[in-house]
């Protein structure tokens, strides 16, 4: 079990240029939760690339979220010192920023998003107002240790297999053939019917079979474009244990409270500025 790969999403709480940047712009963050919807706004930072040249870093960011709040990240950066940006495309939804920057910005020793520890991969980090959610996967779990000694807390952990948007086998094969074979394309350029007698199955079984597929496809692009559903995620699940705790308690003397009542704790903004305090389930 020990050596078992999981996915594992992490907080840390560093003392990054960037993450300052994000904290200026979200200083009258907005968001509710109504309905069992978790309403979010302001901004959102992706790194996709970081690399490093002498004495400076070189950080590629896609910025998504309110438009407003994505002017204030350009104006803040543009005022930096030590710090020169670059608007590489501009989306409906986000941006994509290159922006360079002294090394001495960033006051993290060990950052565990450029040097993880061995056999640990940085899959997404994600720039937040209290801190950078790295989401790794670990080649074994005893790894967990080694985050928590570079000072990361851990907001959820699950094994690889639960990956509810990779593909499985069957469905893989059957959307990369349907792919190559010009489904896709407009016009068509092969049924359905022609699709399942080549792969030998029924009709309904590949509808349902490359649903499923699509599915995890577009799921796993609003995740990468849009950073909002990741973050988005991860606080729902808070949100959905701390209200089911709630239902269980109906009096602060029965939970013991000290410092923070049930009620309190339960409100969307107690879970985000608290987000390093979470124990995801």
């Amino acid at each position: 079990m020990r050596n078992k790969p999981l996915v594992v999403f992490c907080l840390f709480k560093n003392n990054c240029m960037l993450r300052g940047i994000v904290e200026k712009c979200e200083q009258n963050y907005d968001f509710g939760y109504e309905n069992g919807k978790l309403q979010l706004s302001g901004i959102v930072v992706r790194v996709l690339r970081v690399n490093e040249n002498g004495s400076e870093r070189e950080a590629w960011l896609r910025v998504s979220g309110d438009r407003d709040k994505v002017k204030m990240f350009e104006q803040l950066l543009r005022r930096a010192d030590g710090v020169r940006y670059q608007l590489v495309y501009d989306a409906y939804y986000s941006k994509i920023y290159r922006v360079v920057y002294f090394k001495q910005l960033c006051n993290a020793d060990k950052c565990p998003y450029l040097r993880p520890p061995l056999g640990a991969m940085a899959k997404t980090a994600v720039i937040i107002p209290c801190g950078v959610v790295i989401e790794y996967i670990l080649s074994k779990s005893s790894l967990v240790k080694e985050l928590k000694k570079y000072g990361c807390q851990i907001l959820l952990s699950h094994s690889i297999d639960e990956m509810d948007y990779m593909l499985t086998q069957r469905q893989e094969y059957a959307l990369l053939h349907a792919y190559l074979r010009g489904y896709y394309r407009y016009p068509r350029k092969v049924s359905l019917k022609e699709l399942a007698e080549e792969l030998g199955m029924a009709v309904s079984t590949l509808a349902e079979l490359l649903r499923r597929a699509e599915a995890k496809v577009i799921e796993a692009f609003v995740r990468h474009e849009v950073p909002h559903y990741l973050v988005k995620r991860l606080l729902e699940r808070e949100m959905a244990m701390l209200y089911k705790k709630q239902a269980k308690c109906t009096t602060e003397e029965k939970i013991g409270v000290k410092d923070v009542s049930m009620m309190e704790q339960t409100t969307p903004k107690y879970c985000y500025e608290h987000v390093g305090e979470m124990v995801m389930g």
